[in-house]
C-alpha cells in the first residue's frame, strides 16, 4: 500500500493549524485561591505507637488536638495529639478488624 503524500501533507497542516490554535487558545488567568504557607516544625509525636501516621484531622471540640491513626495492620484505634506532637490518648473503637484477602 502506497501512501498519498498529498493526503499526507494536508493531514499534517491540519495537525498544525489545531495546535496552534489550541495553544492560542490557553487562559493564562490563574484565579485567586487561598495562600498557604510552607510546613512549619511544631514538634515530634511523642507516642512510639504511631509508626505510620496516616493523616491529620483537627478535633472540633479543641482546635489545638488532633486526631490520626495508623494505616493498614494497625488495631482499630485513633490517637490523640497536642499540636506539638504531646500524647493525649488513644481511642481504641470496638470494630472488628478489616483484612483484605483470604477469609
Amino acid at each position: 500500500m502506497m501512501l498519498n503524500t498529498r493526503n499526507l501533507t494536508w493531514f499534517f497542516r491540519l495537525s498544525g493549524f489545531l495546535c496552534l490554535s489550541l495553544g492560542a487558545c490557553q487562559n493564562d488567568d490563574i484565579p485567586d485561591g487561598p495562600q498557604f504557607a510552607g510546613p512549619q516544625d511544631r514538634g515530634l509525636v511523642a507516642n512510639a505507637l504511631i509508626t505510620e501516621a496516616s493523616g491529620l484531622a483537627v478535633s472540633r471540640s479543641n482546635t489545638s488536638l488532633l486526631w490520626t491513626h495508623n494505616d493498614s495492620g494497625d488495631p482499630a484505634r485513633l490517637f490523640l495529639l497536642t499540636n506539638t506532637g504531646e500524647d493525649r490518648g488513644i481511642y481504641t473503637s470496638r470494630m472488628p478488624k478489616i483484612r483484605i484477602g483470604k477469609t
